[in-house]
Protein backbone atom coordinates (compact mmCIF):
# COMPACT_ATOMS: atom_id res chain seq x y z
CA UNK A 1 0.00 0.00 0.00
CA UNK A 2 1.35 3.67 -0.76
CA UNK A 3 3.61 2.28 -3.35
CA UNK A 4 4.07 2.89 -6.83
CA UNK A 5 2.67 0.37 -9.56
CA UNK A 6 5.82 -0.34 -12.24
CA UNK A 7 5.37 -3.43 -13.10
CA UNK A 8 6.36 -3.27 -17.13
CA UNK A 9 3.38 -5.15 -18.24
CA UNK A 10 1.04 -2.76 -15.64
CA UNK A 11 2.86 0.46 -17.87
CA UNK A 12 1.86 -1.21 -21.13
CA UNK A 13 -1.69 -1.66 -20.17
CA UNK A 14 -2.34 1.60 -19.28
CA UNK A 15 -0.41 3.23 -22.28
CA UNK A 16 -2.27 0.94 -24.43
CA UNK A 17 -5.59 2.06 -22.13
CA UNK A 18 -4.60 5.71 -22.60
CA UNK A 19 -4.61 5.09 -26.48
CA UNK A 20 -7.82 3.46 -26.65
CA UNK A 21 -9.56 6.07 -25.06
CA UNK A 22 -7.64 9.02 -27.08
CA UNK A 23 -9.86 7.05 -30.06
CA UNK A 24 -13.41 7.01 -28.04
CA UNK A 25 -13.03 3.71 -27.55
CA UNK A 26 -13.70 2.84 -24.05
CA UNK A 27 -12.86 -0.61 -23.09
CA UNK A 28 -14.86 -2.31 -19.84
CA UNK A 29 -11.45 -3.97 -19.17
CA UNK A 30 -7.81 -5.17 -21.00
CA UNK A 31 -5.96 -7.99 -20.61
CA UNK A 32 -3.01 -10.61 -22.02
CA UNK A 33 -4.13 -13.45 -24.45
CA UNK A 34 -2.14 -16.47 -23.35
CA UNK A 35 0.33 -15.51 -26.26
CA UNK A 36 0.78 -11.59 -24.39
CA UNK A 37 -1.14 -9.90 -26.96
CA UNK A 38 -3.74 -6.95 -25.82
CA UNK A 39 -7.57 -7.88 -25.61
CA UNK A 40 -9.64 -5.19 -24.91
CA UNK A 41 -13.29 -6.36 -23.56
CA UNK A 42 -16.00 -3.38 -24.94
CA UNK A 43 -19.05 -3.25 -22.27
CA UNK A 44 -21.23 -5.49 -24.49
CA UNK A 45 -18.69 -8.11 -23.84
CA UNK A 46 -16.64 -8.60 -27.95
CA UNK A 47 -13.45 -8.40 -27.57
CA UNK A 48 -10.84 -6.75 -29.88
CA UNK A 49 -8.09 -8.87 -30.79
CA UNK A 50 -5.57 -6.07 -30.63
CA UNK A 51 -2.05 -8.62 -30.55
CA UNK A 52 1.38 -6.75 -29.89
CA UNK A 53 1.58 -3.00 -30.20
CA UNK A 54 3.35 -3.12 -33.69
CA UNK A 55 0.99 -0.86 -35.91
CA UNK A 56 -1.33 -0.48 -33.04
CA UNK A 57 -2.34 3.27 -34.76
CA UNK A 58 -3.75 1.50 -37.49
CA UNK A 59 -5.75 -1.12 -35.49
CA UNK A 60 -6.94 1.51 -33.14
CA UNK A 61 -8.31 3.49 -36.16
CA UNK A 62 -10.11 0.46 -37.19
CA UNK A 63 -12.19 -0.06 -34.08
CA UNK A 64 -14.89 2.35 -33.96
CA UNK A 65 -15.70 1.63 -37.55
CA UNK A 66 -16.05 -2.33 -37.75
CA UNK A 67 -17.80 -1.63 -34.17
CA UNK A 68 -20.58 0.44 -35.56
CA UNK A 69 -21.50 -1.87 -38.51
CA UNK A 70 -20.93 -4.99 -36.46
CA UNK A 71 -23.89 -3.59 -33.69
CA UNK A 72 -25.98 -2.84 -36.64
CA UNK A 73 -25.71 -6.73 -38.05
CA UNK A 74 -28.50 -9.64 -36.34
CA UNK A 75 -25.63 -11.92 -35.94
CA UNK A 76 -23.53 -11.92 -32.93
CA UNK A 77 -20.36 -10.99 -32.72
CA UNK A 78 -17.98 -12.38 -30.13
CA UNK A 79 -13.97 -11.03 -31.27
CA UNK A 80 -13.21 -8.84 -33.47
CA UNK A 81 -9.33 -9.74 -34.69
CA UNK A 82 -6.86 -6.72 -35.39
CA UNK A 83 -3.58 -8.98 -34.72
CA UNK A 84 -3.08 -8.13 -38.74
CA UNK A 85 -4.68 -5.32 -39.38
CA UNK A 86 -4.31 -5.31 -42.97
CA UNK A 87 -7.27 -8.24 -43.08
CA UNK A 88 -9.23 -7.91 -40.05
CA UNK A 89 -11.59 -11.05 -38.93
CA UNK A 90 -14.66 -10.95 -37.67
CA UNK A 91 -15.41 -14.00 -35.27
CA UNK A 92 -19.30 -14.86 -34.43
CA UNK A 93 -21.03 -16.76 -31.15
Amino acid sequence: PGAFVTAPKAVALLRDYDALVGTHVIPASLGFDRFGGLVATMGDGIKVLLGDDDDLDSKLRLIDPILAQVVRKTRRVAAVDLRAPGTPVLVYK
